[in-house]
């Protein structure tokens, strides 16, 4: 599932842990690589 969220693009992920602060805990690969985005 994290693997779709990378084919699909960073800025997704971003916007999809914005809407869902739980998703932001239940992927934490992804809370990860928006920290890289960001740097």
């Amino acid at each position: 599932m994290i693997e779709a969220y990378h084919i699909v693009g960073d800025g997704i992920v971003i916007n999809f842990l914005a809407i869902d602060h739980n998703a932001y805990v239940r992927l934490p690969a992804a809370n990860i690589n928006t920290k890289n985005s960001f740097q």
